[in-house]
């Protein structure tokens, strides 16, 4: 089995897709290529599928079910100077979401909530987690981000990403948190 870094990687883009030129292939490939033969039409559907079944996936620890909330834990993070109005009109959603993950719920706000220009390293080691697997007794699997990207950086949420189930919400109005607490608990409630 072709592991991704075996595959060879040459220079050029496509201008139109923005895809490599040539494909990253491994050396038989590249002599089958240079022969002559022609690849097949889904080379590019296949190498996804490979790597994605043979790559680590980040996640919770094992022995942890993604899908309960009770195991995998549930945060929210604001800025550190948020508004305390936009918390309060979330907080029907960050109660409904305290019952379902019990010990493993947390709230970043205030001191503990994000800080400008902190990276994903440094507020992870703030709060006593690290990269790696997720360890929700640490910081919780889901985290919702509160805030503008000018409050909160996509820079720190992708980075978050890579690891943690994140999201972002951000209104211009106190009404839209409110209205979406209140769906949030109504969708998931019937």
């Amino acid at each position: 089995m072709i592991q991704a870094e075996d595959l060879l990687y040459f220079n050029g883009i496509d201008g139109e897709s923005g895809d490599y030129a040539l494909p990253p292939m491994s050396a038989p490939e590249l002599s089958s290529f240079i022969q002559g033969a022609q690849p097949p039409e889904n080379l590019q559907e296949l190498r996804f599928r490979r790597f994605r079944d043979s790559s680590r996936t980040f996640g919770p620890i094992e022995g942890v079910d993604p899908l309960k909330l009770s195991e995998a834990g549930w945060g929210i993070i604001f800025a550190d100077d948020a508004d305390p109005a936009i918390r309060e009109a979330l907080q029907p959603l960050i109660a409904f979401r305290r019952d379902q993950a019990g010990e493993l719920f947390r709230l970043y706000a205030g001191a503990d909530g994000y800080r400008a220009k902190e990276s994903k390293t440094q507020f992870l080691a703030r709060h006593g987690a690290a990269a790696g697997p997720v360890v929700p007794s640490r910081m919780p699997y889901y985290l919702l981000i509160v805030g503008s990207p000018e409050q909160i950086p996509f820079s720190f949420q992708t980075q978050l990403d890579v690891q943690y189930a994140v999201g972002r919400i951000c209104f211009d109005a106190l009404e839209g948190y409110e209205n979406y607490a209140r769906s949030v608990i109504a969708a998931e409630t019937g």
